[in-house]
């Protein structure tokens, strides 16, 4: 199952429980979780050791400031 969130560091400690509740509930084999930010999370390494003990593989996708998602409405 891919999954896809946008979230700053204010959002790491809500990503991990959505994540976990995901798991628990979902009979996926396999997941994917895809995290949009702009710059590098502070909570990157924790937030990549979280997924691995829940055998979710983490991909952090850096948008950089200047991205097209700058000007999208919200």
């Amino acid at each position: 199952m891919n999954l896809l969130f946008a979230i700053d560091d204010r959002f790491s400690e809500q990503l991990k429980t959505t994540l976990y509740s995901i798991k628990r509930h979902t009979t996926a084999a396999s997941f994917d979780v895809y995290v949009l930010q702009e710059k590098e999370l502070r909570q990157g390494a924790e937030l990549e050791a979280f997924c691995q003990k829940l055998a979710m593989t983490y991909h952090p996708v850096i948008i950089g400031s200047g991205s097209i998602f700058k000007t999208a409405t919200s």
